[in-house]
């Protein structure tokens, strides 16, 4: 049987078999056209939902979003490759290694490749230990190529000096 024009059907139905529709299906709150779903009501959520614990899945497809995307709850990024800026705000846990490819900066301090420096100007870089902590360089050599201001007592081994010395006391 075929129909021509316009159809109103009121009730239940059942179908069996292939349901093939040429043109616009609308059922008067949600509308597909061509490969288009959209909703027919002035600024309504269109809701993807499975039932009971199923799932909504894209098996083979990429997923493409033109506008911001926002998630509401835990979610599960495995393989996650991001292109382009990613702007966080809040807190981040992180469990399991980091690896970065790249420089890092948060505004105030730069690592890049083996350098680590400030980025405001003439800002202090300052490493600090916690409590009665020490910041240990056990297994190199340091060499200062600079002047070496020290505001407390300096305790070394096999020190090495050339240049001017200038101090209060020594004591050895």
């Amino acid at each position: 049987t075929s129909v021509t024009g316009t159809l109103t059907h009121v009730g239940n139905r059942v179908h069996t078999g292939n349901f093939n529709i040429g043109g616009t299906f609308s059922n008067g709150t949600i509308k597909i056209d061509d490969n288009f779903i959209t909703t027919r009501v002035s600024n309504a959520d269109l809701e993807l939902r499975a039932s009971g614990t199923g799932e909504v899945t894209v098996q083979s497809n990429d997923v493409v979003f033109g506008q911001a995307l926002t998630v509401s709850g835990a979610t599960d990024l495995q393989a996650t490759t991001i292109t382009g800026t990613i702007t966080h705000t809040g807190n981040v846990t992180q469990t399991g290694n980091l690896n970065l490819t790249g420089d890092f900066d948060n505004g105030n301090v730069s690592i890049a490749a083996n350098v680590i420096q400030t980025t405001d100007s003439n800002a202090d870089l300052e490493l600090r230990a916690n409590g009665s902590g020490k910041i240990l360089v056990p297994n190199n050599n340091v060499e200062i190529t600079n002047n070496l201001t020290v505001g407390d007592t300096a305790y070394a081994n096999n020190l090495t000096l050339t240049g001017l010395i200038t101090s209060d006391s020594l004591t050895t």
